[in-house]
């Protein structure tokens, strides 16, 4: 009965903090591709998501989910611990020397779950959840001598992820334990001596739904209530790993390079939510695998900007405001209390008067074009995290370039 009311306490401290939105960590993944008659030399694993999703259904994602609070537990430290003594020592100082990140990395949290930093613990979130998505298994076992290299930053040449390796039986029997319990997937690593591979997982950037957009992707005012602050991770992998979907949150699986990913988006093939859009985008900058390995290499001691959606209404049509674009404010309104900002003129006018862009037209009065098929928008400036910044000519592709 204590113990049931210490749990239920400790549970309640850490809702009450967030009253508006829940935390997430997603986790792109870039393998190498065997097929060289590609553009790029690599492709990004996608999944679509059920049509009875009350999120983003019918949307292709990338694998993630909702933070559980086993993602937190102090029984981490122990796990890591059991690697090499000082390992979690190591691990700790290789995440936390990288200074402040966005609020959902350095907000206070209850003390029973400020143990583990959350630089470890939204990417422990991001390879739980992909293990139960689609059975991607990224761990390193004991006997892994790289472990003592990815502690120190200094000496890694090449960061791929590394895939587990255990028993097709025991794999199905411990990736439906974990689907059901978060817990069990510390269980699952002291049972098999290994830990999350946390240290490949290169902090990629940061994405708080708005409330207008919450409502309209589910279809109901009842939306307004999902909202996500999501920590996005990348993954190299050397080669595509078998994978399969859960078909309960998603019921289709598929790796593509960047550039089809954005061509069947426009073909309305698929369907992509503007963040996915969004760094798909951004992955147009690099044909190479080598090349994204080396933009990671450099991004170690960099934190990214939380990257919140400004909705805005002008006279022919309605766009997003993205950090960095002239017109986006200096204390934007993330809890949805003020509604979308009111800018008078036309979407060209506005386009020429403020030309800092960092923005996503949603829907031209005119052509009545809906945000789900249209890659629409206009970026020519950093969000100040000195990150690359999407790619929107897309000629190279036989389409038009994004413009107003």
């Amino acid at each position: 009965m204590i113990v049931n009311l210490i749990k239920k306490n400790i549970l309640y401290n850490m809702a009450t903090i967030l009253k508006h939105w829940r935390e997430a960590a997603t986790l792109i993944i870039a393998a190498k591709s065997k097929k060289i008659a590609n553009r790029y030399s690599y492709e990004i694993l996608m999944l679509k998501r059920s049509g009875k999703s009350k999120f983003m259904p019918s949307l292709s994602v990338f694998p993630g989910g909702v933070a559980e609070e086993a993602d937190f537990s102090p029984e981490w430290m122990d796990v890591f611990s059991s690697i090499d003594n000082d390992i979690w020592t190591r691990t700790f100082a290789h995440f936390s020397k990288v200074g402040q990140g966005p609020p959902m990395f350095s907000r206070q949290r209850d003390e029973h779950f400020s143990k583990i930093p959350s630089e470890v613990a939204f990417r422990i979130c991001a390879i739980r959840e992909t293990f139960e998505e689609c059975g991607i298994l990224l761990t390193r076992s004991s006997n892994d001598n790289k472990i003592n290299l990815l502690t120190e930053a200094s000496n890694v040449s090449k960061n791929y992820g590394k895939i587990g390796n255990i028993g097709i039986s025991d794999f199905e029997i411990w990736r439906e334990k974990v689907d059901k319990d978060a817990t069990q997937f510390i269980k699952m690593c002291q049972e098999f001596n290994m830990v999350p591979d946390i240290w490949s997982l290169t902090e990629w950037s940061n994405w708080l739904t708005p409330v207008t957009v919450a409502r309209r992707s589910s279809g109901t005012d009842e939306g307004s209530k999902r909202r996500y602050d999501t920590a996005f991770f990348l993954c190299l992998l050397d080669t595509i790993p078998d994978a399969v979907h859960d078909d309960k949150e998603t019921v289709h699986l598929q790796w593509s390079p960047p550039d089809e990913l954005i061509k069947s988006h426009l073909e309305s093939k698929v369907k992509l939510a503007p963040p996915q859009i969004y760094e798909i985008c951004r992955f147009l900058n690099f044909k190479d695998m080598e090349e994204l390995n080396e933009f990671c290499l450099t991004r170690i001691n960099k934190r990214v900007t939380r990257n919140f959606p400004v909705p805005a209404v002008c006279d022919d049509g309605i766009f997003i405001l993205y950090p960095g674009d002239d017109l986006y404010p200096e204390d934007p309104d993330i809890y949805g209390a003020k509604g979308p900002l009111i800018i008078s003129g036309t979407l060209r006018e506005i386009h020429q008067k403020y030309p800092h862009h960092n923005r996503y037209v949603l829907k031209d009065k005119e052509s009545h074009r809906d945000f789900i098929y249209d890659v629409k928008f206009l970026c020519n400036v950093t969000q100040g995290d000195e990150h690359v910044i999407p790619v929107t000519d897309l000629s190279f592709l036989g389409m038009p370039r994004a413009r107003f």
